[in-house]
């Protein structure tokens, strides 16, 4: 989370790229989050899709999930029996 007085410096979207690359080095495919209506704007300009609101999450607060799919899963990166 960065501080509303940093808002508009890149922080954000430099925090958010670290977390995909590091996604990446581990295998991963999508990148899934949490978060509330002020910052919905911004995961949209990042790329990432709603999946869904719940009207009811912390607090009462709305919760909106997001996803965004970084690369094409891969067989191997998947847990088999």
């Amino acid at each position: 989370m960065v501080k509303k007085e940093y808002w508009g410096q890149g922080i954000a979207t430099k925090m958010l790229e670290y977390i995909r690359k590091e996604a990446l080095k581990r295998g991963v495919h999508c990148l899934m989050l949490l978060t509330d209506k002020i910052h919905v704007g911004f995961y949209h300009k990042q790329g990432f899709t709603l999946l869904g609101c719940n009207p009811r999450g912390y607090y009462g607060v709305p919760d909106y999930w997001f996803y965004k799919i970084i690369r094409e899963p891969r067989e191997e990166n998947f847990l088999r029996d």
